[in-house]
């Protein structure tokens, strides 16, 4: 058995006020904070449906989206404890998250050109005519030339801004926000506009998977004919649950139309798991799974200059990290995860868990009095563990652990509230197995591990064992993590560009190098992430026209590239719309592929260079350099490609989910062991007898 011991040499929170079953501490943080009893909160809920929507009846509260044993809900505070203490509640997670925004030449470095212009094999061209391509983004400017057809008519058929706080047309079932339709958008009454702030970044990401160049001739997107739903998500609040209801938004839109839908997200959140395990990617993964003509696109993250990752194998050394103070939530908080085969917690004090001499040597090194952490197990899912402690008689602060157990893994949180700012607080492990950590103020919210300026062994000998954070796994986490959805990371697209002015701007980057901001997988779980790579650094795609014109008039104006219409971005943001773009054009050469054969299909005829290695795939680049053209005439045999399926087709090279498992039985109707679901038959038969009895006198 693999044991892992996590020593907590700190000191953690004031007991919550809230606390109940298996709310996480941040959350239940937040809650205490709310005053309106009455006042929403957005939660994502596992359990028994049937049960939950006869409970939630006659509440005042509102369930979203129902998909298989989860929902998103909104909660009025007051609901909540007696919520929370239900018997049908399984698992319960935050809805309430902060946001990232992800952020010519790239029609050519993803070699989608000779789609565009029906290069042979192909008998004609494809530019993503009767597909709908869905963007949750910041919005988007209605009024630019790209978004409109020849006859000037809008190729946007619905906006829902879910940031409209007074809507007069809430769409349903969701009840909040502002939805207008194409001819509200061709009549120009509606009073939306991008918001400004994010400098035209959801109108960048459209037009890069389907601008259709008709503002200045220039920059034309990937799928330039495809039709429109965009989603203006609320990036400040709720952004986990808002971009679920999107999701449900637009893929239900699509269906009314009868039309297959590409959905890119360049947004996400760098909490969480970072292994698709959590309800909002379980959620996405069952609507994809729905049916046919429904794929996800998404971005990686801009985080790969950034080290917020923690992750080791533990061993016998007592190996520890310090963590510091964050005044953003007035305390030191973080969260470990870790898999059930990997870790296994006590329910006994923590004194107990460890051998006497190791709990003797942390007690004379560090001077702290441990009193016992008592682990105590409720629901079956849930162990929390609070104390306070002391260092030569001085109060340290508080302390509060919880542990919860979901698809086998746990997650530790552990949040503290210091009597002194200035300290460092050690975060130690012993034992055998592994676990990982993102922590990082400005992406988690969380606290910062020291990673500089560290005593030499001379005054501190035990720094040999210092574990200190690195940028691997570092992609943006929830949805980008499941096998279902494309993840795309970036690399440079151009390394010069004419801006509006005539003047060339040298971007200082080698062209086909992967940007250095580009996150790392793989998954905390090691699976593949991100999945391909394409063009994302110095794409130049259309700009909104507020922000065209705050540029055109300050230090920006040299962001606005030749013709005045398209400004320059770059990013994992701007890469994900090149996937998504692509996903489109193979939905119209086939409206029935879903989102397994499109994303096989891109991830087979990725290209390799000089930049990617000979190594796929890998961490960095996924399965290579998005290849337009080669997806399109990759010579696919679609079946079963599982040799202990029924229907295991040897000569298959895409899987198409067609799989039937073998069911060994009697498949005679006339036996009395027939077995209705058996497709092979093991020879046991027993015929029923045909003798007839005689009744004797």
């Amino acid at each position: 058995m693999r044991i892992l011991i996590l020593v907590l040499i700190f000191v953690g929170t004031r007991f919550l006020a809230f606390s109940q079953g298996n709310l996480p501490l941040l959350t239940a943080q937040k809650i205490n904070q709310i005053k309106d009893p009455n006042a929403f909160y957005p939660l994502f809920i596992e359990g028994d449906m049937k049960a939950f929507i006869q409970y939630i009846e006659g509440s005042g509260d509102k369930i979203s989206v129902l998909k298989g044993n989860f929902a998103s809900a909104k909660v009025k505070v007051k609901n909540i404890p007696y919520l929370m203490k239900q018997p049908f509640i399984h698992r319960v997670e935050d809805g309430l998250v902060s946001v990232s925004l992800m952020m010519d030449t790239a029609l050519y470095n993803n070699n989608i050109l000779p789609i565009h212009q029906a290069q042979s094999p192909l008998t004609k061209a494809y530019t993503g005519k009767n597909v709908v391509m869905g963007i949750i983004d910041d919005g988007i400017d209605w009024r630019h030339g790209d978004f409109k057809n020849a006859d000037g008519s809008s190729r946007i058929h619905y906006i829902w801004d879910q940031n409209n706080a007074s809507p007069s047309n809430a769409p349903l079932p969701y009840k909040y926000g502002q939805e207008w339709t194409k001819a509200d958008i061709n009549a120009a009454t509606l009073p939306y506009m991008e918001p400004g702030a994010t400098f035209s970044h959801g109108s960048n990401v459209t037009g890069i998977a389907a601008g259709n160049a008709r503002a200045s001739g220039r920059f034309i997107g990937i799928a330039p004919d495809a039709e429109l739903i965009v989603v203006g998500a609320n990036l400040e609040s709720n952004f986990l649950y808002n971009v679920i209801d999107g999701i449900d938004y637009i893929f239900k839109k699509a269906d009314a139309m009868g039309k297959p839908c590409v959905i890119n997200t360049s947004l996400g959140d760098y909490t969480g798991s970072h292994d698709g395990r959590d309800i909002p990617a379980k959620m996405i993964d069952l609507m994809l799974e729905e049916r046919k003509g429904r794929v996800i696109v998404a971005a990686a993250g801009n985080a790969g200059a950034f080290n917020y990752h923690l992750g080791y194998d533990v061993n016998a050394d007592t190996s520890f990290t310090w963590f510091k103070f964050n005044a953003g939530n007035n305390g030191v908080y973080f969260d470990f995860w870790a898999d059930t085969a990997d870790f296994k917690m006590c329910n006994s004090p923590l004194a107990q868990t460890l051998p006497r001499e190791i709990f003797m040597k942390f007690l004379n090194t560090i001077g702290i009095a441990f009193k016992a952490i008592s682990f105590v197990k409720t629901n079956n899912t849930q162990t929390i563990a609070k104390n306070v402690l002391h260092k030569n008689g001085n109060f340290l602060g508080t302390m509060s652990i919880q542990i919860d157990l979901t698809e086998g893994r746990y997650r530790g949180q552990v949040y503290i509230v210091p009597n002194m700012q200035n300290l460092n607080w050690k975060f130690a492990t012993v034992g055998s197995g592994r676990f990982d950590v993102w922590s990082h103020p400005g992406l988690t919210g969380s606290s910062s591990m020291v990673e500089s300026g560290l005593p030499d062994t001379t005054v501190l000998p035990a720094i040999k064992f210092y574990k200190a954070p690195d940028n691997k796994k570092n992609t943006v986490s929830s949805w980008q993590c499941s096998d279902k959805v494309i993840t795309v990371a970036n690399y440079n697209n151009r390394n010069f560009y004419f801006d509006v002015d005539s003047i060339m701007r040298n971007t200082l980057v080698e062209t086909g190098d992967l940007s250095g901001s580009s996150s790392h997988g793989p998954t905390r779980d090691n699976r593949t992430k991100p999945d391909v790579s394409a063009t994302g650094n110095f794409v130049i795609a259309a700009v909104g026209l507020n922000t065209r014109a705050s540029f055109m008039s300050n230090s920006n104006r040299f962001k606005i590239a030749l013709g005045s219409w398209h400004s320059r971005n770059g990013g994992t943001s701007m890469a994900s719309p090149q996937v998504a773009g692509l996903a489109a054009l193979l939905l119209e050469l086939n409206p029935n592929f879903g989102y397994r054969e499109i994303k096989q299909l891109i991830l087979k005829s990725a290209r390799n260079d000089q930049y990617t290695t000979a190594v796929r795939p890998n961490n960095a680049w996924g399965f290579g350099k998005l290849d337009g053209f080669t997806a399109f005439t990759f010579p696919a045999v679609f079946g079963c490609m599982d040799t202990g399926s029924f229907n295991y087709k040897s000569n298959a090279n895409i899987d198409d989910g067609s799989c039937i498992p073998k069911v060994y039985g009697c498949m005679d109707t006339g036996s009395i062991n027939y077995n209705p679901k058996a497709n092979i038959s093991n020879n046991t038969c027993i015929k029923k007898s045909m003798d007839v009895p005689i009744a004797l006198p």
